[in-house]
Parts: C-alpha cells; structure tokens; sequence
C-alpha cells in the first residue's frame, strides 16, 4: 500500500480525523486529506485482504506521511478522552535487582492537551497537561511528554521537568484501535525519562545513601537483614536491597536502613 497516496484517516467537513468506517463509500464521504486539502474518497474492502483506506481522487504531489498523521489522530484521540493508560514506574537499585513499584500502571486524567507544531528537526510533540494542586496560590502543573516512535531526541523535555513516554502505533487504520491503545492498557508504551524516578535517585543519594550500611559482598554479614527475617544466610548476590549504586568492592545495602528506605519511597508514591 502506497501510503503516500492512501491514507488511513482523513478530515470530515467538520475538520474531525475520521476512518473509512464512518462515512460513506466514494467521494460521497466528503473528506479530505489534511497535508494537501485536496478531496479523497473512502475505499471500503469487503472481500479482498487489502485495507480499507481514503484515496485521493487526483493523484497530485501530495506527501502525508502516516508518521504525521497518526500523531494529529492521537492528538484528537486524546483531547477528546481526557485520559491516559500509563505503564507502571518502577525503580531499581541495580539492573540486577528487583524493582520497586513507585507507581501502579493505571488511567491518568488530564486537563489540557497540546499539539506542538512539526519542526524541521522534529515531528509533532504531544504534551499532555495535569493539575496536580496550588503551590504558593497558583495552579501547579505536570507535563507528560509523548514521544511516538519514530522520535528524536527527548532532551528538550527532560530539560524542561517533563516525564517522557515513548509510545509504540503500529499500522491502525481505525479510530478505535487508537483509541484502545491509549486508554485501555499499558501495552506499547515505555517510559524513557520519569521525572519523579529522577528526583528519587537524586534524593537518595543526597539524604539516603550516606548513612547506609557498607560492606564486601558475601554470605555471612553481620545483622544481615534477611538472616533476622528468617533467610538462611545473607547472599547480597539475590537481596534486592544491595549494590549498584557504587563501583568497587564495598556495597551499598539499603537493607539495613529498610524502614527508612520504606518511608522514603512511600513519600514519593502519594506525592502528586
């Protein structure tokens, strides 16, 4: 399918995205493509596995790519749900130890919706606004930047305080499997920057690990946590609690201070 011509979503005389499955077959569906303003008609395939689509009715220099496209669809999608389904936020003390849930996956409400222009350099950014309560009398804010593959650089976002999630679309044709994958779970969706996970490794290292507990790895620590909850020994190689923040022999265990750890990380997961 040449998508440069075929396009799975086109402008209705409203100016909403529709898909073939919401307006007539032919030119009577009264459409048009959004990079060129030009008419389409609406293919529909009952008996043949091509896929249903809007064709133009001439074939001028029309360039709209679906990477373009799908993002004003999620845009639309979006502004319209007021609501997002957000993977869970996980951190971890190493790559080799179990994470700890900051926050549960789940729908996220929003209250604002933007769709920054396409740049040179960049395709259009989705933003994603929330009111998370007053600070010092005014409306404080937080901003979820959606980074849809193919993406550039997120620098700018992380930058600017904003938490990143790269989201996936695979070829969709109709409005409700974007729908779906925006509000119904988490699947296709990563997150590539969190600024709450940033500021928890920041504060943990200033607040937290300079008055842990250090030691060589090994099986047979002192007041090892685990031994006093019933472990056999202390193996710092499976504890989920050891290393990864520090090169060298000595480990950093965050076991020994769990109640502390506790709270601390339980200060974050009901902070807005």
């Amino acid at each position: 399918m040449n998508w440069n011509f075929a396009v799975p979503f086109a402008r209705n005389q409203h100016g909403q995205f529709v898909d073939v499955d919401q307006v007539p077959s032919g030119a009577g569906c009264n459409c048009v493509c959004d990079a060129c303003e030009q008419p389409v008609a609406a293919r529909k395939f009952k008996f043949c596995e091509k896929e249903d689509h809007f064709y133009h009715l001439k074939e001028a220099s029309c360039y709209n790519p679906y990477e373009t496209v799908i993002r004003k669809v999620i845009f639309q999608e979006l502004d319209k749900a007021k609501m997002i389904y957000l993977p869970e936020v996980e951190f971890r003390y190493s790559k080799s130890r179990e994470p700890k849930i900051i926050l549960p996956h789940g729908k996220m409400t929003v209250d604002a919706v933007e769709l920054r222009p396409r740049s040179e350099h960049h395709l259009p950014d989705i933003l994603l606004h929330k009111n998370v309560g007053l600070s010092d009398g005014q409306p404080q804010m937080r901003t979820l930047a959606l980074a849809i593959v193919p993406h550039g650089s997120i620098d700018r976002h992380v930058a600017a305080g904003c938490s990143v999630l790269e989201l996936k679309v695979s070829r969709m044709t109709k409005l409700d499997q974007v729908a779906a994958l925006l509000t119904n779970n988490a699947n296709g969706k990563t997150w590539l920057h969190h600024a709450k996970l940033a500021q928890i490794k920041e504060d943990l290292a200033v607040r937290l690990l300079p008055g842990i507990y250090y030691h060589g790895r090994g099986f047979n620590i002192p007041d090892c946590p685990r031994v006093r909850d019933g472990e056999v020994a202390a193996n710092c190689d499976i504890c989920p609690y050891s290393g990864g923040t520090l090169q060298g022999s000595d480990q950093p265990c965050l076991g020994h201070n769990r109640p502390a750890l506790d709270a601390f990380l339980k200060k974050y997961r009901d902070a807005p």
